[in-house]
């Protein structure tokens, strides 16, 4: 029995942790990676205007596999990934879910997804985006 307790808590907690951090993904298909940003609303003027602190940003692969990731990202940073190329975040800001950013040759202006979360009473904004890495994938999917 306190076996059965011991098992019980150690799964309960690795579930609590992984949803302690909301790392959203949806996949858009074969040759569609993902660029995810996530940050924390930051409230001014009676809850009527907000600042959002980006705090990661993360690159998904069609499967929803994580490729790569960096903390507290800002505009002109190039994110390192599985992929052969970086992905550069050419615009962002604290006030606006609007991002701009490039991989390879191809420009990404606006058109991410956005949505508010409360993950454990916690307030998270997600911003999703996908992007064409087809030729890549080969680079970093296992060959069966």
């Amino acid at each position: 029995m306190l076996y059965l307790a011991f098992i019980y808590s150690i799964t309960t907690l690795a579930l609590l942790l992984a949803i302690s951090q909301a790392k959203y993904c949806t996949s858009q298909g074969p040759g569609v990676c993902q660029l995810n940003f996530q940050g924390s609303p930051l409230y001014t003027d009676g809850n009527y205007k907000y600042s959002i602190i980006w705090e990661f940003a993360y690159i998904f692969d069609n499967s929803c596999k994580q490729l790569g990731y960096v903390t507290y990202p800002l505009q002109g940073l190039a994110i390192d990934s599985q992929l052969p190329f970086t992905v550069d975040i050419t615009w962002m800001s604290t006030d606006t879910e609007y991002f701009e950013f490039c991989y390879s040759a191809t420009c990404h202006q606006g058109g991410f997804w956005c949505q508010l979360q409360d993950v454990n009473s916690t307030s998270i904004i997600e911003c999703l985006h996908g992007f064409d890495c087809a030729n890549m994938e080969r680079m970093v999917s296992p060959k069966e």
